[in-house]
């Protein structure tokens, strides 16, 4: 993230409140979840039109979500450490699967 987008989250937590920050974090979860589904709904169905309309809300949904992950960073520290230890379990997983 830039300087200013940074500084621009850190505002919003301490305009908001961390409270108010983990609340809405669960109301973006939510929304992007029922995106997820409005999406498989859509691809089920084949019609063109609807499938590009959920595929762009997703992409709306994850960006909220994206924007309160990155304050819950700001706040809390950030998952870097956590993300390369699940993504290498995920690798030996896979690697296992394959043998």
């Amino acid at each position: 993230m830039t300087k200013e987008q940074e500084s621009i989250l850190k505002r919003a937590i301490d305009h908001y409140g961390i409270d108010n920050q983990l609340t809405k974090t669960v109301e973006e979860l939510s929304e992007l979840t029922k995106e997820i589904c409005k999406l498989k709904i859509a691809g089920q169905n084949f019609n063109g039109a609807d499938l590009i309309q959920a595929r762009q809300n997703l992409l709306e949904e994850k960006a909220d979500v994206y924007i309160m992950l990155m304050q819950l960073d700001l706040h809390f520290g950030d998952s870097l450490a956590y993300i390369d230890a699940k993504i290498a379990r995920l690798k030996e997983r896979m690697d296992e699967s394959e043998d």
